[in-house]
């Protein structure tokens, strides 16, 4: 008996030592998802409008006007959008064919969940700052290569970085993401 546990204990380090060889020969391939949970489900962007992916009441809890559809390339890539003007924010979400994790190499990003779907919240610092209106923007792990970007500027101009109008309009983004995801999930 003691020398099974003896053997044991000296196969210990070497079960450490295959462990940790083997982990050090991974392709470097980013697992699916990247650095967020497994989705609920994958969402098939290709079917949907942006401009239908909040409803009319959602709309008017929020004080949003009437969608305009339009497209913006990001990354290189066509993205169909649709912008929504209001008294106090302004919205828009945009179906890109490029996943959502690319958004976190953003300085200042934040890693977060919206309805169950692994998101980046980000602001990029060319888009904030005195003279600019606050800015958030929340790009959603959709499926693989599709997320859901949803941008929230306050329409104001910035006299000064002021910190709570970014926490404001970044509230209304994670607000109005969470909506358009339970709306598109089908």
């Amino acid at each position: 008996m003691g020398g099974s546990v003896r053997r044991g204990a000296s196969l210990l380090p070497a079960l450490v030592g295959a462990v940790v060889l083997l982990a050090g020969c991974s392709d470097g391939a980013e697992q699916p998802g990247g650095p967020f949970a497994p989705r609920p489900s994958d969402v098939d962007l290709a079917r949907l409008d942006p401009c239908s992916s909040l409803t009319e009441q959602q709309l008017g809890a929020r004080d949003l006007g009437a969608g305009a559809p339009g497209t913006a390339t990001v990354n290189g890539t066509s993205a169909r959008d649709c912008t929504w003007i209001g008294p106090t924010v302004n919205a828009g979400v945009q179906f890109i064919a490029v996943g959502a994790e690319t958004a976190a190499e953003e300085r200042g990003s934040r890693l977060l969940l919206v309805e169950g779907f692994g998101a980046v919240e980000g602001a990029p610092e060319t888009n904030n700052g005195p003279g600019l209106p606050a800015f958030c923007q929340i790009a959603v792990d959709a499926g693989p290569q599709q997320s859901v970007r949803v941008q929230v500027n306050n329409g104001r101009p910035d006299t000064g970085g002021e910190p709570e109008a970014f926490r404001d309009v970044c509230r209304h983004a994670e607000d109005i993401a969470g909506a358009v995801m339970v709306n598109i999930r089908g």
